[in-house]
């Protein structure tokens, strides 16, 4: 029975085995040419993705710089059968992906491993890279990505050449205006445009020197809405049969908010730290480090500048809690405008009673070192923020200042005015009549995003110094001997150009608004023996340096430095001079000591961010 029920049992044939496995072979090979198939075209849309979003980033940097974001030439472009030669007629550049922010690829990761000194044969043999041409602006992944037997390069197909011309809005950085197309030349032949209605030609006029008037022939209604102009863009167009001329408004414009502290890169490839709830200037002559960059407050438009502290100074210290080394690189680098004062540290000091106590006494008992009545800081307050400032400037290359003098909306006319919220704007009242102590309590209680605000400390007036020797055109002896030809001293004379001034002292502390009518009103003019004249924050272009307002005179400001005189009660430092001073003797780098609890003099201040 057994043996019957094996017998008549069904089984598959070898035919039918053979089919099957035939059918499945067929199944397979058609699912993986589909998978393969689904991948390639993933692979493309990330490609399509990646130069779209480019293209993006490229434009809004063009906008910005008058340039593209590319500086390493590829010339291994002959596979590319999408390049137009009517079109991407020039040079091919590796697009600087560091240059484009909030850019996140697919693809391009190759340009991480670009080395600096590489020869134009290594990288040509680099694929996995994103190349732009200079004319057309088109965007080419090198190694292409594949799907059905067909290489794609950009988002578009052969049959689809782009061949649309960019119409180019800048050449060599200079801006094509609005209603003007580009005819011909380079800013050094002289840019010619033509006006798109009536078809009138300007040519782009070279002014590399600052002026301070205007050119002979010239009619503007803005006076210094022109000068400023052609300062910042180096120069103007003018029309070619007449005295006509073009320039650029100075208008502001801003990055998005930093929602946390983050890097900010110039056109210069200089890198600063942005504070979060800041937002960063993109204005030209006002958006690189080299020109005075410019953030300000989101929600409070208070307004700072960067100043750069090259890391190459710092050949002891080798990490952010070397203070004392730092300290040291700090001090060898700004050693000129120190030179003869060595009687001032940064230290913390206060008086116990009649006694003057710093963090050099021996023997400092806790009590004293809970005394807050010199600098405005009690001993351990001090000693961590000097250390945060230190080390900040160690990692970030730098320190942010208020652009003005701390301004207030109310006038102030003694030491006896109310407290309140300072600033750092333009046409503000000089936050004075203050000692060095409420100066910090204001200061350090300004709105400064996750960054620390405070008083200058005197190594950092140093740097400032140090920063406009080296990125201005103000010699070292315009600095540390006689500053009158850029600030408000007794014996100065310059142009005041909006906002208010006030002749102290008078009766009333009344203060008059400037006017155009007064157009040249000059402030010597005004002024009376044994007298001064304010001015409120930013009234005059030409006591200004690198966008920084008054750093030489109108009010002398706190620092948090100490003058270690034992002969004498004054301690507290002032830096910079003031209107009812010589600018031979309190010139932009000058120290001068004040009793730390002053009469009723107006002095002031000026906030640092670190």
């Amino acid at each position: 029975m057994i043996k019957n029920k094996f017998i008549n049992s069904k089984g598959v044939s070898l035919i039918s085995l053979s089919i099957t496995v035939i059918i499945l072979i067929i199944i397979t090979n058609i699912l993986i040419y589909n998978l393969k198939d689904n991948l390639g075209v993933t692979n493309l849309r990330n490609m399509q993705n990646d130069i779209s979003n480019i293209r993006e980033k490229v434009a809004s940097y063009y906008a910005q710089n008058g340039k593209i974001p590319a500086k390493i030439k590829y010339t291994n472009v002959s596979n590319i059968d999408v390049i137009s030669d009517a079109v991407d007629t020039g040079d091919f550049y590796v697009v600087d992906l560091e240059a484009l922010e909030n850019l996140t690829l697919n693809y391009g990761l190759d340009y991480r491993n670009i080395e600096e000194d590489w020869e134009q044969s290594q990288i040509d043999q680099l694929s996995d890279i994103y190349i732009i041409n200079e004319t057309s602006h088109n965007v080419f992944f090198v190694r292409g990505i594949s799907v059905d037997d067909q290489i794609f390069y950009t988002d578009y197909e052969p049959k689809d050449i782009d061949t649309k011309e960019v119409n180019l809005r800048y050449v060599d950085n200079i801006k094509i205006p609005d209603g003007f197309s580009y005819v011909e030349g380079t800013k050094n032949t002289g840019i010619k445009i033509e006006n798109d209605e009536n078809e009138s030609e300007y040519t782009w006029i070279v002014q590399n020197q600052k002026i301070e008037n205007i050119p002979n022939g010239i009619q503007v209604q803005n006076k210094y809405e022109f000068i400023n102009s052609v300062n910042a863009y180096k120069g103007y167009y003018k029309n070619n049969s007449g005295n006509d001329v073009i320039y650029f408004s100075l208008d502001e414009q801003w990055t998005p908010t930093y929602r946390q502290s983050g890097i900010y890169k110039d056109k210069n490839n200089d890198i600063v730290t942005v504070p979060q709830g800041f937002q960063v200037c993109t204005t030209p002559s006002k958006n690189t480090v080299n020109d005075g960059l410019i953030i300000r407050n989101s929600e409070t438009d208070d307004r700072y500048i960067w100043i750069e502290v090259p890391k190459g100074i710092f050949q002891t210290a080798s990490s952010e809690i070397d203070y004392g080394d730092i300290k040291n690189d700090l001090e060898n680098y700004t050693a000129f405008y120190k030179e003869e004062y060595e009687n001032y540290k940064d230290i913390w000091y206060a008086f116990d009673g009649d006694t003057l106590i710093t963090e050099d006494t021996e023997n400092l008992t806790d009590i004293q070192k809970e005394l807050n009545n010199g600098c405005g800081l009690n001993y351990d307050e001090y000693i961590e923020l000097r250390n945060k400032m230190y080390s900040s400037i160690y990692n970030n290359g730098g320190f942010w200042i208020a652009q003005y003098e701390a301004g207030t909306e109310n006038v102030r006319s003694s030491k006896d005015d109310e407290i309140t919220a300072v600033t750092s704007k333009r046409d503000e009242y000089p936050y004075n009549y203050m000692s060095c102590a409420k100066s910090q309590e204001v200061a350090q209680n300004v709105s400064s995003g996750d960054f620390t605000s405070s008083l200058m400390f005197g190594i950092q007036w140093d740097l400032v110094m140090k920063f406009v020797e080296n990125k201005s055109d103000k010699m070292k002896y315009e600095i540390s001997k006689d500053s009158s030809n850029w600030g408000n001293y007794y014996e100065s004379s310059f142009v005041i150009d909006r906002g208010e001034y006030t002749i102290e002292p008078n009766e009333n502390n009344s203060w008059k608004e400037y006017s155009q009518d007064t157009e040249n009103f000059v402030v010597d003019e005004e002024k009376l023996p044994s007298c001064r004249i304010v001015l409120t924050t930013g009234s005059s272009e030409i006591n200004k340096v690198l966008n920084i307002y008054d750093l030489a005179g109108n009010v002398w400001e706190w620092t948090l430095e100490l003058c270690q005189n034992i002969e004498s009660i004054e301690v507290s430092c002032l830096r910079g001079g003031s209107g009812n001073t010589k600018s031979n003797n309190s010139f932009s780098s000058a120290r001068f000591a004040q009793p730390y609890i002053p009469q009723n003099t107006p002095f002031g201040f000026r906030v640092t961010l670190y």
